[in-house]
């Protein structure tokens, strides 16, 4: 898209916005936007939402998993407002499910065959960062839970753990949601921070997977795995509070050393520590991925 520059007085220049942007951020005169010069580029942004959408979907005939798929994704991209048409009673079920893990949204009306979501809380800028960080903090606390009930054997414990993982698709839920409507306050960061959640809810799901298929005690070499993997997840952390060069070279470290271990190189493995180790090398895959995009905003 081009514009001509147009001089308005001795030593301004102005250019005309395009009126479907304008229009899309219900932006009028006397409202502020934000300029910010890249190189030859010049990116301009503003603090206002997109238009609330509203939208229709119906989910009739389709498989439980790609249903939930259809709602929750309406929600991510910042639909304030969601008609859902479906033809049986479980699907109405899973709308529920998928609602659950939706901060803010509730099921406002319903009739036969449809039910209609709506956003009832708006989406505060503020919160943003402070959940990220409880994203975090959840998915660390994962580990070391987890660890604590390896350790005494605890297998009841462990199975339940998993459940923290709904809470972690909620939060990563409405920051992706938040960032689809508002972007990131440094707006060049958005892109980072959209891929960087999206994989610390896979993390989060990888422990959720973990700890649902154990359901014998492990090894003490397999122990001793997860808990230099644990110790990885803490400095992982850490590292989003107050980045550090030396603990992003540590976890790459810890990532290579965790790659290179074999079933071969255990003394006599059961199938929980089959189970182990190969999770326990997705997650760590999982973290250096997540560091790469951190490392990138900080270059």
């Amino acid at each position: 898209m081009k514009r001509k520059l147009v001089k308005q007085g001795e030593n301004t220049l102005t250019i005309s916005l395009p009126s479907s942007w304008v229009s899309e951020f219900g932006l009028k005169q006397g409202d502020e936007i934000e300029l910010t010069g890249q190189g030859k580029g010049l990116m301009l942004s503003t603090a206002a939402e997109f238009k609330p959408n509203k939208s229709e979907i119906d989910i009739s005939g389709l498989r439980k998993s790609i249903a939930y798929v259809y709602v929750a994704d309406c929600y991510i991209r910042g639909d304030e407002e969601v008609k859902v048409r479906y033809d049986r009673a479980e699907q109405f079920e899973v709308i529920t499910e998928a609602v659950n893990s939706m901060i803010g949204f509730a099921i406002v009306e319903q009739g036969r065959g449809f039910c209609v979501l709506k956003d009832l809380s708006g989406t505060a800028e503020t919160d943003f960062d402070m959940l990220f960080r409880r994203i975090l903090l959840l998915i660390e606390s994962m580990g070391e839970t987890g660890l604590e009930a390896l350790k005494k054997g605890d297998v009841k414990t462990i199975s339940s753990i998993s459940k923290m993982d709904d809470t972690v698709n909620k939060f990563t839920n409405y920051c992706l949601r938040s960032l689809n409507r508002k972007g990131y306050r440094d707006f060049r960061k958005t892109l980072h921070y959209y891929s960087i959640i999206t994989l610390l809810e896979q993390l989060g799901d990888e422990y959720a997977r973990l700890y649902k298929g154990i359901h014998a005690p492990v090894t003490k070499g397999a122990l001793k795995l997860f808990e230099e993997f644990v110790a990885m997840n803490k400095k992982f952390s850490g590292i989003f509070h107050k980045y550090d060069k030396g603990a992003a070279t540590d976890i790459f470290s810890a990532k290579d050393r965790l790659r290179e271990i074999t079933l071969e190189k255990m003394n006599k493995p059961c199938l929980t520590d089959v189970i182990l180790v190969y999770r326990i090398r997705k997650m760590a895959e999982l973290m250096a991925d997540i560091l790469k995009l951190e490392i990138g905003m900080h270059i």
